[in-house]
């Protein structure tokens, strides 16, 4: 290429450039503007050569293309472009800055720390068929713009002790911390919104577990509640990871809009099965509200939930909808979660979860009483109601056929869209649905039975469907003040 040439092709990256971030222009193929701002000039020439190739070779030039061509995403996307952040309403939904109602809906996604860091590959042996210029993130984004899903929720913790992001108190993980940049950043670009998980209950890795060793020198993890040692062990980490700035955009996560809301922590649970009784769910609901506080101190711009379950604790009325209870099983009683008191901060809203297959009660009679009366005691407790995270298994130990995967699936999946629908559209609390788990590559690799994958027919005949209907039915916010 002679310098001519690299001046001209310069000059159609300038002038095609979405200019989608303080970087400017943004190729797929290499962050090359981030490059070039953190490195200097002197790697603008060879950044002008890669991408004028793949220009001269008519590689990704389509504005459909499913990342969006080698500059920001320009294909044809169904999710808006939300304004400033997103908050609930008067009325239990969502909206941005322009009360442009918002369903909280899209997918769990796992492994993205470790992606984006490149400690982790996709799963080994699979014809992934990501699109050349994608990652496994910007591939799982560009779907969930164009099939209607405006968030995601994303682990900020590491998906094992061997990829921790706080490897001892206060002894961080850089590596970790800039692939949580690369994602947020990413996020932006996007216009995806991140629902932010802080930290784990199951996990060896930024959860109740380290916090327990590290302030008692055991792995008794309901210390974690109680112990004044952990709650700050917990809190220096979530101000490190709240308040902390973007490598990438230099923008603080309290204040970037690509973040939707913060998570405090996935499943809190007590490990005293029956003997843990009300007191003990009493310490997981005065923690989460404890919290909740904290992190307001930190963030006033980002709305906050815990990610419990959603089970009803010994002493609650409602008990009777909790999984099992009509077998005689209090299992989901003595957890330590309590529905009705773990949302009573003015700083949460609620959010429960769903898992037919691990609560051993599969029945969508269940699954009706369970949304249904959810939403019934969001609406007591004045919130805006989000089920983060629910899941359908399939038998992954016989190598399924997708129409095997999906026949497994289907009715619990048609059950959950024939709830939320209504719901979404008339005064009930439910803003929103996200599945488990959204597969980091376009073929489902098998590996965990939830997995739905963007070429699973369940994917494109149900789930893709349903979630664009309800955005487009979305429209303008009803107890909403424009703000910004």
């Amino acid at each position: 290429m002679t310098v001519g040439e690299a001046a001209g092709c310069l000059a159609l990256l300038v002038t095609s450039s979405s200019a989608v971030d303080g970087f400017g222009f943004v190729p797929e193929t290499g962050n090359c503007a981030y490059r070039i701002a953190m490195a200097g000039a002197a790697v603008l020439l060879a950044c002008v050569v890669a991408v004028c190739c793949t220009l001269a070779s008519g590689a990704g030039l389509s504005s459909t293309s499913v990342c969006g061509g080698i500059f920001a995403p320009t294909f044809n996307r169904a999710v808006p472009a939300y304004t400033g952040f997103i908050k609930p309403t008067s009325t239990f939904q969502f909206a941005d800055s322009s009360c442009q109602r918002v369903p909280i809906q899209g997918p769990n996604v796992w492994g993205w720390l470790e992606l984006a860091a490149g400690v982790q590959a996709n799963p080994p042996g699979v014809a992934d068929g990501i699109p050349a210029g994608c990652d496994g993130i910007t591939y799982v984004m560009s779907r969930m713009v164009q099939d209607g899903q405006p968030v995601a929720r994303v682990r900020f913790h590491g998906a094992s002790s061997d990829f921790a992001v706080e490897q001892s108190p206060g002894v961080y993980n850089e590596a970790a911390l800039k692939a949580l940049d690369y994602i947020v950043y990413r996020a932006g670009q996007y216009g995806v919104k991140l629902l932010a998980v802080l930290a784990d209950n199951w996990q060896k890795a930024d959860s109740t577990y380290n916090y327990a060793m590290w302030a008692t020198g055991t792995n008794q993890t309901d210390s974690f509640f109680a112990n004044p040692t952990a709650i700050g062990l917990y809190q220096n980490h979530i101000k490190q990871i709240i308040t902390r700035t973007n490598t990438i955009t230099g923008v603080k996560y309290s204040e970037d809009p690509a973040i939707f809301a913060w998570d405090l922590i996935n499943e809190p649970r007590s490990t005293q099965g029956s003997a843990c009784l009300q007191a003990c769910s009493q310490a997981i609901s005065t923690w989460g509200i404890n919290q909740a506080a904290f992190v307001r101190t930190l963030d006033a711009n980002h709305p906050i939930t815990v990610g419990t379950e959603g089970f009803w604790g010994v002493g609650s009325p409602y008990k009777q909808y909790n999984p099992s209870y009509s077998t005689g099983s209090l299992w989901s009683s003595t957890t330590g979660q309590d529905f009705d008191t773990q949302f009573l901060s003015a700083n949460l809203f609620a959010s429960y979860h769903y898992w037919p297959d691990l609560w051993g009660d599969v029945s969508t009679t269940f699954e009706t009483n369970w949304i249904a009366q959810h939403d019934a005691d969001a609406k007591t407790l004045g919130k805006a109601l989000v089920l983060s995270e629910f899941g359908k298994q399939y038998n992954n130990t016989i190598s399924p056929t997708d129409a095997a995967r999906t026949a497994a699936r289907q009715e619990i999946y048609d059950q959950i869209f024939k709830v939320y629908g209504p719901a979404y559209s008339t005064d009930n609390t439910l803003q929103g649905v996200m599945f488990w788990r959204f597969a980091n590559t376009p073929v489902n690799s098998g590996g965990d039975a939830n997995e739905v994958a963007g070429l699973d027919a369940l994917y494109t005949k149900t789930i893709a469907p349903a979630y664009l209907a309800i955005l487009k039915a979305s429209g303008t916010a009803t107890g909403c003040t424009k703000s910004g």
